[in-house]
């Protein structure tokens, strides 16, 4: 677990990619079945939330790790919360090249890609049937 959510370590531009769609497919999945069981559940109330925060934690976790492991000071990583640069920035977390070999956060990421097309497999499945149970339209009353 430790290897997973480790600040760290550097990770490559396909995990980082891969993890944040691991992520998002989480919450996608999450909220249309908070509504199908009800707003007044303790899953809505308690366990929702709680899953939303994570979710946020480990997105940040990621920013940090991709950020170290293209060489840019941790610090960068704040640039996620500056409106209309995060979206720049976040564009540039997938598409820029980590630095080769060691840097000042260690050595670069293991290519180990069966991993990732694994999880964006499963991220798919996710996102899909999160969509599949989403609510449509408005109820009348």
């Amino acid at each position: 677990m430790a290897r997973i959510i480790g600040i760290g370590k550097r990770v490559s531009r396909l995990r980082y990619s891969a993890l944040q769609l691991v992520n998002f497919s989480i919450l996608v999945t999450t909220y249309p079945l908070a509504l199908k069981i009800g707003v007044d559940t303790l899953f809505s109330i308690v366990v929702m939330p709680l899953i939303f925060i994570l979710a946020f934690l480990y997105h940040l976790v990621l920013i940090f790790q991709r950020t170290m492991d293209i060489g840019g000071r941790w610090q960068w990583a704040f640039l996620a919360f500056i409106p209309f640069i995060n979206f720049f920035y976040g564009i540039g977390l997938l598409f820029w090249k980590g630095s080769e070999g060691l840097n000042s956060y260690g050595n670069p990421p293991a290519h180990k890609h069966s991993y990732s097309i694994v999880l964006v497999i499963l991220s798919i499945v996710l996102i899909s049937y999160g969509m599949s149970i989403m609510p449509t339209g408005l109820t009348e009353s």
